[in-house]
């Protein structure tokens, strides 16, 4: 026979013939499912790294893979240009399953975005000016002072300026940005303002 207990359950069977009869049974305990917990959706630009996770079990399976850096981990990381919903079943040491989903959005309308204030104090609070949105494919980003001098300059969108020049903290004050880009369609464009520093 097979059998499917909700809960722990003792079964017994009888055999009988002509000279009696015989008993035994079997326990059979019912493990509880884990709870597997995939963290919540998320909203990204595309082709941005979106760092995915799950919790509750034991060994994890991710599907689909499409764009994920691996499907048998707990921490994934997903590069997408498309919304997806990921689903990960996650096993227990009994090897019981439970099953949890995460949606990825893909908003490739995130423009171009830079502060207009920021405070490099070190209080751990927008310390740097980063370059938000994108992503971008090419980037040239430029901070100049009042009097024109160029005082930061990078291509990489991951970094940010500080509020220094040649090591040292420069004086509050309203300073320049320029930006030239092209993102992940192919458009390019320039972007310039102003941005307060204060203490």
């Amino acid at each position: 026979i097979v059998v499917g207990p909700i809960a722990d359950t003792w079964y017994y069977s009888t055999y009988s013939n002509t000279c009696g009869s015989s008993m035994d049974s079997i326990l059979i305990t019912v493990n509880p499912n884990p709870v597997i917990i995939a963290g919540s959706d998320t909203v990204v630009g595309p082709l941005q790294d979106v760092p995915l996770w799950a919790i509750g079990g034991m060994s994890y399976i991710w599907y689909p893979s499409l764009g994920l850096s691996c499907s048998a981990c707990p921490n994934p990381t997903a590069n997408l240009t498309q919304d997806m919903v990921y689903y990960v079943t996650g096993s227990d040491a009994n090897g019981c399953v439970a099953i949890d989903t995460v949606f990825v959005k893909i908003d490739d309308d995130i423009e171009l975005f830079i502060a207009n204030v920021f405070s490099p104090n070190g209080d751990g609070l927008n310390d740097e000016l980063f370059v938000r949105g994108g992503p971008f494919v090419e980037l040239s980003y430029t901070i100049y002072n009042r009097w024109g001098e160029k005082i930061f300059d990078t291509d990489d969108q991951t970094k940010g300026w500080d509020g220094t020049h040649r090591g040292k903290p420069v004086d509050p004050g309203v300073f320049i940005y320029k930006i030239i880009y092209t993102d992940w369609k192919e458009v390019s464009g320039e972007k310039a303002g102003n941005v307060t520093l204060i203490k």
